[in-house]
């Protein structure tokens, strides 16, 4: 036994003075390949601090601070890493080309600057399987089993020198079959900033392109856990969304599907479970909504537009063009007002031209909208409301028929223009059997104030709505207050507070 231990000892001390002799030789001369190589690539200056060599637990070289560029240098790439770590196994250095089992870098910080090329937007996406090894499209200097990333992050610099540039924080990224050339599959754990929340991705990523970085194509699939959307003040809900994108580092392709369980406005207060599936173009910081298709409830809208750079102001500009033909007016002011029981019921159509301008304020004060729409077999939903609606409903109407109640349906039109929190309606018209209301006006979104001017036109005459001597007395106004179609027209206007409103007649 005690034999043994000295020979084991004593190859061990062999061994160790080997890995000694090997990582002496060859520091020197993988710290010239790794610079003349990475120089080569990327068509920047590379220089690595310091390289040496270890042989615990393995003859393995560490770097510290590997730079590739300028960092004073706008619109150029620029590359920093605080350390690295090269474990090139046993006998990898000694292979061509060289092959090494890890490489670990810390800290790693990269700066690409915006598309040079005027290349067309053409994403094609890469599928690789958990087997796959794809060709080598040029001869490369290394090969690499594994590269992890510890700390990362990616800034993308936008052609407009006043704007800031688009950052992607990673916490971890692990890499896979890497050699100049080819794409090489990953998996990454990253830190998005706003909404915050965590984002880890499966996909593919290369071949580098050194003319123009940012066109480095990517692809995979992602999961975005945990969102937390009151970062946008307006809205709250925590998000999870899962999809599949393509592209490169600076277009991308994106389908996938979002749900947000708990919903809200904060200005309405309620809460819905929302669902959303999509199809986004991102192209450099401009975004375009290709097909947004959001379920809540009973009710589904579909939604195209873009979020692109504004030519009139700083900031962007987004613009929608929003459709909703199997919907219910009851889940819309659900989510849009206040109030555990909302004023209408009814199925609706609508079509609407949103618009939100950049600048200061709240959302709601700088949206614009052009719409309308119209509410099938409506009802008011205060019961008191109601049966006065369905009283005049049976005193306006020249048939006599069945008696109307509280559950007189009601037809509901309009096209409106929506700017500065105020409703404009151009047309407002409603109908019951035996009257209609026809009006324009404005209600304010944030004051709750109604102002319309309108008119309600009755089948009857007025002196038919009576009978006796009162009748005979009320056929002198019957030619005053005769309507087109014959029967009685008489103007209103209502005004006031939205949950008591006055009702007056306005000659």
């Amino acid at each position: 036994m005690k034999k043994f231990l000295i020979f084991a000892g004593i190859a061990l001390l062999v061994l160790v003075a080997g890995l000694s002799v090997l990582g002496i030789f060859l520091a020197p001369q993988l710290e010239e390949e790794l610079e003349a190589v990475l120089s080569e690539r990327t068509g920047r200056p590379v220089q690595i601090d310091s390289f040496g060599w270890s042989v615990w637990p393995g003859l393995g070289f560490r770097g510290e601070g590997l730079t590739v560029g300028r960092a004073d240098e706008a619109f150029e790439l620029f590359v920093r890493v605080e350390s690295i770590h090269v474990q090139p196994g046993l006998f990898g250095l000694l292979r061509s080309p060289r092959s090494l089992n890890s490489i670990t870098l810390k800290n790693l910080f990269v700066r690409i600057p915006p598309k040079r090329s005027s290349v067309a937007f053409n994403l094609k996406p890469i599928a690789l399987t958990e087997n796959d090894s794809p060709p080598l499209r040029e001869e490369s200097p290394f090969l690499v089993e594994r590269l992890v990333l510890e700390t990362a992050a990616i800034e993308l610099e936008s052609k407009d020198p006043s704007k800031p540039p688009r950052i992607i924080q990673i916490r971890t990224m692990t890499m896979r079959d890497i050699a100049f050339g080819r794409p090489s599959p990953f998996q990454a754990d990253v830190h998005y900033p706003h909404p915050e929340g965590d984002v880890l991705v499966d996909g593919v990523f290369g071949p580098f392109d050194r003319n123009d970085p940012i066109r480095t194509p990517v692809s995979g699939h992602y999961t975005f856990r945990d969102a937390d959307l009151s970062a946008f003040k307006e809205i709250s809900g925590i998000l999870t969304s899962e999809g599949d994108f393509n592209g490169n580092l600076g277009e991308n392709h994106i389908e996938g599907k979002a749900t947000i369980p708990e919903f809200q406005l904060t200005k309405a207060e309620n809460v819905v479970p929302l669902s959303v599936d999509f199809v986004v173009d991102r192209l450099g910081s401009d975004v375009y909504l290709r097909d947004i298709r959001s379920s809540f409830l009973e009710t589904e809208i579909h939604t195209v537009g873009e979020i692109v750079r504004s030519r009139a102001q700083e900031g962007r500009v987004l613009k929608l063009d929003v459709k909703g033909e199997k919907s219910r007016v009851e889940d819309l002011l659900r989510i849009a007002l206040k109030g555990d029981q909302p004023p209408l019921t009814g199925q609706i159509q609508f079509t609407a031209a949103v618009t939100v301008p950049p600048g200061p304020g709240k959302v709601i004060e700088r949206m614009e909208i052009d719409g309308q729409f119209q509410i099938h077999e409506g009802q008011f939903t205060d019961p008191e409301f109601q049966k006065k609606l369905a009283q005049i409903s049976k005193l306006g109407r020249a048939d006599r028929g069945s008696d109307s109640d509280d559950r007189t349906f009601s037809d509901l039109t309009g096209d409106f223009r929506m700017e500065n929190s105020e409703i404009h309606f151009s047309r407002l018209q409603f109908g019951v059997p035996g009257m209609k209301v026809s009006l324009t006006g404005s209600y304010g979104l944030q004051s709750n104030q109604m102002d319309f001017r309108g008119r309600v036109s009755l089948e009857k005459a007025v002196s038919e709505m009576t009978s006796g001597g009162l009748s005979n007395l009320l056929k002198i106004l019957d030619p005053l207050l005769r309507g087109e179609d014959g029967g009685t027209s008489v103007p209103i206007r209502i005004r006031g507070d939205r949950s008591s409103p006055s009702v007056s007649i306005d000659f």
